[in-house]
């Protein structure tokens, strides 16, 4: 368990979570969102789009979560 923040020039921004196939191509899950604003998502639809400064929490192995971390 971890959180992980998308940064300004991430790959994931303006993608939903199911376009950027955050499961299928990390093997990590996303299990809540906190905007910058502070609103907090839990257990976010597939539909949910990045945006910069989000903070993830995020479940996985050392692996998955470095693999998704190199997409932020």
């Amino acid at each position: 368990l971890d959180s992980l923040r998308v940064g300004a020039t991430s790959k994931l921004l303006g993608r939903s979570i199911r376009e950027a196939q955050v499961r299928e191509k990390t093997g990590s899950y996303i299990l809540a969102v906190r905007s910058v604003g502070g609103v907090l998502n839990p257990n976010p639809s597939a539909d949910t789009v990045f945006e910069a400064g989000d903070e993830l929490v995020v479940l996985g192995t050392r692996s998955q979560l470095s693999a998704l971390s190199a997409e932020l």
